[in-house]
């Protein structure tokens, strides 16, 4: 749980941190799909994320 009015401390992070492991992960997602997987788990993703970085 965050204290009040600290999330504008925080959105920095979002963008500068975060954003490209979103990246990353909608790409394993969508390579799921590609690849006919119906489910990802954190293992799986870690797995895939070394051939997306490609």
């Amino acid at each position: 749980m965050l204290l009040l009015h600290t999330t504008h401390i925080l959105q920095p992070l979002n963008v500068g941190c975060f954003q490209p492991l979103k990246w990353y992960h909608s790409s394993c997602l969508d390579w799921a799909a590609r690849s006919g997987s119906k489910d990802i788990n954190k293992a799986d993703f870690m797995a895939t994320l070394e051939q997306i970085q490609r």
